[in-house]
């Protein structure tokens, strides 16, 4: 091979790298033969900023957009320490000259959109667009400066820039500084000029694709007067105390509670079985509840129960007399005894028996809720106390919502930011909860419910006070926040009302579980030669009650018979009320479980941006704030 053929093939290579390490050449449809860019500085710190661009599309395209940033992070040199800081300048009052456009918002900026989506353009079209740019106090130490990108991340050439900038006041000449070219240089080939308070220039050599175009002014610490944040403080303590006012009146009115009369019982209340009381104690209806009307309706002679090798079988004796119970007793009864008079408990596995424990469970909850009579809440209490699970997150949404406002000062980008303040809501349910169980979880186990739902709400809340602070509210916002949620979330918690009927119901159930947890032995020995079967009469009433355990362990040392309605093949020695009630409970467990049915559950169904982002520095080309770029569509 001959020295000529050697030098080809590398002129080629050669070529080649240099081709793969020069900046692409322009990738859009369109270069821009002329930029102008007029900026009028407002001592306020506001940029009345028009842009005029002639664009020449060399392939057919919709139009043209702008991209505007608003959110940036810049690094300073202070001290000489390096120093991050982070700003928002709100972009508002866009204007696009006459040409169809739109608008889309995010945190990071605004995309201003120009053109017709039905029609396509080519060759050279003029766009002009104006908009306001409220800049903000830099906080640097003694100084203060315009730093504008006028020109950048335009994926195009730009053929020739030119700019006016009017400035409020006098200032140094000698403080002006340009520079062109990629992000970070600091060559400068643009002149400008001063003339009074105004600075215009042009670019003398086309900027390549991204390269930038940026002017920087320094000026002293009190140039310019920028506007104080919008403090809402005034305005959010208003609306606390007017939401607080109407809160209590509210809570006097639905949610205050006349007193429980507790009073000395040794028998549940004539009017309620003990389905009725595990209704009447907690506003619920659990499987255990109707599932203890077997032993009363044992007690009372209706069915006997047999035990053979730890199962039960339930033994029909007769129909339960219409006057003495409940229509959803009737039901359940008859249910359980639907095919035949004798059940095991592979027989009350059958899901019939299982679909009636479900109806039956219903049915006891509507016993109580549709007669007026027989409600144990007041309708409109409960009905206000899921109202306040809204009304306890207000402030919350409130308080984020005008703290955010006030930074981006639009509306859609401050929306997000209250998203917590629902799961705040959803954390405040729990307290319906605990509050409908109090009566009946032990008072450890609710102390630790009580404990753990008040870490969960300050979690949840304390993500709406880093919100609140990231956005600099005020001290006393903050402290309004929090004692005004508490104190609403106190009213939720206490304002479902008991009907003076479900009132003195209660008042008799406490009653009697105060009974069953602190009677002496001497007090029980009295009941039982008043009525030798008070054990068996209490049990299913403790049993709903959750203490059944304590109630048998009250007849450790009193002799009791076996209960005439339970057979078993075990035998005892002597009959022991502790033993009996545990073998008794084992085996009722597990028919339970035998009976036990959960509908099947309904299928669901379920579903799933414009980002970005600008970083700079100080003194070089591409480092200051604006820019944006654009590009066809």
């Amino acid at each position: 091979m001959n020295f000529r053929s050697w030098l080809k093939k590398g002129l080629m290579v050669t070529a080649m790298l240099m081709l793969t390490i020069m900046p692409a050449k322009a990738q859009e449809a369109f270069t821009i033969d002329d930029y102008d860019i007029t900026i009028n500085v407002e001592e306020n710190g506001a940029l009345h900023i028009q842009e005029t661009l002639m664009l020449d599309f060399s392939q057919y395209r919709h139009g043209f957009y702008r991209n505007i940033p608003t959110s940036y992070s810049m690094t300073w040199m202070i001290d000489g320490k390096s120093v991050e800081k982070n700003y928002y300048f709100p972009v508002t009052d866009i204007q696009c000259g006459g040409t169809k456009c739109s608008l889309d918002y995010d945190s990071q900026g605004v995309i201003i959109q120009l053109g017709d989506a039905d029609r396509e353009v080519i060759g050279s079209q003029l766009y002009t667009i104006s908009y306001t740019v409220q800049t903000k106090d830099l906080d640097l130490k003694d100084t203060q400066m315009l730093y504008w990108n006028l020109a950048d991340n335009f994926d195009t050439t730009i053929k020739h820039l030119s700019f006016t900038i009017n400035m409020p006041k006098s200032f140094s000449d000698e403080d002006i500084s340009a520079y062109t070219g990629y992000y970070g240089g600091i060559e400068n080939n643009m002149r400008y000029e001063v003339n009074g308070n105004t600075i215009s220039g042009e670019t003398l050599v086309p900027l390549d694709n991204y390269e930038a175009a940026t002017i920087m002014v320094r000026l002293p610490s009190d140039y310019f007067r920028f506007p104080e944040p919008k403090d809402y403080t005034f305005l959010l303590m208003i609306f606390s105390a007017v939401l607080l006012v109407i809160s209590l009146v509210l809570f006097w009115k639905f949610g205050k509670d006349d007193e429980v009369v507790v009073t000395v019982e040794f028998s549940a209340p004539k009017d309620l079985n003990s389905a009725g009381v595990g209704y009447v104690i907690d506003g619920s209806v659990e499987s255990r509840d109707v599932l203890s009307l077997i032993i009363e309706w044992a007690n009372k002679g209706y069915l006997k129960i047999k035990e053979e090798k730890e199962a039960l079988t339930l033994i029909k004796l007769m129909d339960i007399p219409k006057d003495e119970s409940t229509d959803y007793e009737r039901k359940f009864f008859d249910a359980i005894f639907k095919k035949k008079d004798e059940m095991s408990e592979d027989d009350l596995a059958d899901g019939k028996v299982g679909e009636a424990l479900y109806r039956a469970k219903n049915q006891v909850s509507s016993y109580f809720t549709r007669a007026k009579g027989r409600r144990v809440f007041s309708q409109a209490s409960s009905v206000m106390q899921w109202l306040f699970v809204i009304v306890a997150g207000l402030p919350s949404i409130v308080f984020t919502l005008l703290s955010a406002y006030s930074y981006y000062e639009i509306l859609p980008l401050a929306i997000p930011f209250a998203i917590p303040s629902l799961f705040f809501m959803f954390s405040l349910v729990l307290w319906i909860v605990i509050m409908k169980k109090r009566y009946v979880m032990k008072r450890g186990s609710l102390i630790m419910a009580c404990v753990g739902t008040i870490v969960l709400n300050a979690i949840v809340a304390s993500i709406n006070v880093i919100i609140l602070i990231f956005f600099k509210a005020s001290l006393l916002s903050i402290l309004c926040y929090i004692a005004l949620s508490a104190a609403l979330i106190i009213m939720m918690a206490f304002m479902e009302k008991r009907t003076p009927k479900g009132n003195e119901w209660l008042g008799q159930i406490l009653g009697l579980k105060e009974f069953i947890l602190y009677a002496e032995k001497d007090r029980i020995e009295m009941l039982v030669k008043e009525n030798p079967s008070a054990f068996y009469d209490i049990l299913p009433y403790a049993y709903v009650l959750g203490i059944s355990d304590t109630w048998s362990n009250k007849f450790e040392n009193i002799i009791i018979e076996q209960p005439d309605w339970y057979e078993t093949d075990r035998h005892f020695s002597t009959f022991s009320s502790i033993y009996w009630w545990h073998s008794f409970h084992h085996c009722f467990h597990s028919m339970s479980s035998s009976a036990s049915y959960v509908p099947a559950p309904k299928g669901g169904s379920g579903g799933g941006g414009f980002g970005g982002g600008f970083s700079g520095g100080g003194g070089f080309s591409g480092g200051g704030f604006g820019g944006g770029g654009g590009g066809s569509w």
